[in-house]
């Protein structure tokens, strides 16, 4: 989010929880970490990282919103992303970065080679 409030765009690594619901390790010096602070709001774009044509890929949008982690939640998520991602582990410490749970709002998936995005879950 820009001074007016324009959305940002990011790229960052993704583990998920138990739940499914995706985990994220990130530094409170980047913009984005501050964006999520000001609004939790959030979307994360999934794709298959497959050879080829990524528009020809599987991909899934999910919207929701970040949660800090909590002092209950924290060891689960920790393991769960440093299984994932173990180079993270050098910098997992350092003061700077949290643990960020997104809780679900609603995804929106394209399952068709025809690109029709459609609407799976719209609780809010």
């Amino acid at each position: 989010m820009a001074d007016g409030g324009d959305p940002y765009c990011s790229l960052v690594n993704v583990a998920s929880h138990p739940d499914g619901s995706p985990i994220l390790l990130i530094s409170r010096l980047a913009v984005h970490t501050g964006n999520i602070l000001a609004d939790p709001r959030v979307s994360l774009m999934l794709d298959e990282r497959a050879a080829g044509d990524p528009l020809e890929g599987a991909r899934i949008m999910l919207a929701g919103r970040a949660e800090t982690a909590g002092a209950d939640q924290l060891e689960c998520l920790r393991r769960r992303y440093l299984n994932v991602h173990p180079s993270a582990e050098a910098f997992a410490n350092f003061k700077d970065f949290s643990f960020f749970r997104i809780n679900p709002s609603g995804h929106i998936w394209s399952p068709d080679s025809a690109g029709s995005w459609t609407s799976a879950l719209t609780n809010s």
